[in-house]
């Protein structure tokens, strides 16, 4: 049986097209530290939020509130992805994952593949959660092929 193998690399946040936050991390254990009410709880909430999370309308922190995308670079067993989610107060916006690292992921607006957060009313048969298996297990596939 092999062990699979998931983590976060990066963590990007971003108002007007600008970074308010940008931060790497490593495997093992991160820590988020600083003093009272700078943002620590802020941070994890938006990577709940990025990887599928939801957040109510009237949860929102200062200042996430205010800030349009969040990026997410994780590593599924030595494979590098990036998701994508608009920061949408009240809603429930589409999460959106392509290959590659944030920098790649960032100089083209093509190829990412567009995800809902939750089965919908209209018989959509999978979540994200489920989406986003199906489509690393056809990347991974994909790859195994073209070794051959």
């Amino acid at each position: 049986m092999t062990n699979t193998n998931f983590f976060v690399e990066r963590l990007v946040i971003l108002k007007s097209g600008f970074s308010v936050y940008d931060e790497d991390f490593h495997r093992g254990i991160n820590v988020i530290r600083g003093d009272h009410s700078v943002g620590k709880t802020t941070i994890l909430e938006l990577l709940f939020y990025v990887l599928g999370g939801e957040i109510k309308e009237n949860q929102w922190l200062y200042p996430a509130d205010r800030c349009d995308e969040v990026f997410c670079q994780i590593n599924i067993n030595n494979e590098t992805f990036t998701i994508k989610r608009d920061i949408e107060k009240g809603a429930i916006p589409p999460i959106r994952i392509q290959s590659g690292t944030y920098e790649k992921t960032r100089s083209t607006n093509l190829g990412w593949k567009k995800f809902g957060p939750r089965r919908s009313e209209s018989g959509e048969k999978y979540s994200f959660h489920s989406s986003f298996l199906i489509y690393l297990v056809g990347t991974v596939i994909s790859r195994m092929i073209m070794q051959i």
